[in-house]
């Protein structure tokens, strides 16, 4: 899997606000779907590499500002990076350009935030989180008494709050837990979250 081999490739400091290390070994190590896995660690990938963080930014902004499916093509992620090489003052000739764009289409593509339509052509799919990636760490924040609207995960992911109504709405019955928008003072919408698990690794050992 190219996301997880990218990982390796890297040293990246777990922070208090993500789930650590003892937790992505327990997912890594559950029966979670191949395409769970690429998309948790996609948020680490995230976090830990400018370049990944910088396109996917990128392709975030097109992604939230059309309320239908948006396209890119390979060409137009290519320029994003072209761009930012040259704002950076970064050289890199032809070949290492090709060969970092192949990477990161495979990665999106694994993760399922690129779905491609044609050969160079993909619909941004970044609503497109499994119900297992959402728990893993919306339960990670909850346990941790981090407010659901100010989880990091969710840049990763390009949900705004504009967006978060409707990722609450995909999830709000899924088995393991229970989750409500509601409003609180200054009329500001926070998430509340019910769920019969005491712990995340009570949840992972759950995992089908």
């Amino acid at each position: 899997m190219r996301v997880i081999s990218e990982i390796k490739k890297r040293f990246f400091v777990v922070k208090n606000d993500l789930p650590g290390m003892a937790d992505l070994i327990s997912i890594a190590n559950s029966n979670a779907k191949p395409v769970v896995m690429a998309q948790v660690f996609f948020v680490y990938l995230y976090f830990s590499d400018e370049f990944v963080a910088h396109i996917t930014d990128k392709l975030g902004d097109v992604f939230n500002a059309h309320s239908s499916p948006s396209i890119v093509t390979r060409k137009d992620i290519k320029m994003l990076l072209t761009t930012y090489l040259e704002a950076k003052e970064i050289y890199a000739n032809e070949k290492v350009i090709r060969n970092w764009l192949g990477r990161y289409l495979s990665i999106m593509r694994e993760t399922n935030l690129l779905v491609r339509k044609k050969q160079h052509d993909y619909v941004l799919n970044f609503m497109g989180i499994e119900a297992e990636t959402w728990l893993f760490f919306t339960l990670h924040a909850h346990f941790s008494d981090i407010k659901l609207t100010d989880a990091r995960f969710l840049k990763a992911f390009q949900i705004t709050p504009e967006r978060l109504p409707k990722a609450i709405e995909r999830f709000d019955s899924v088995k393991s837990a229970i989750y409500k928008m509601a409003s609180v003072e200054n009329g500001k919408q926070e998430v509340i979250v019910s769920t019969p698990y005491r712990k995340l690794d009570e949840w992972i050992a759950d995992v089908q």
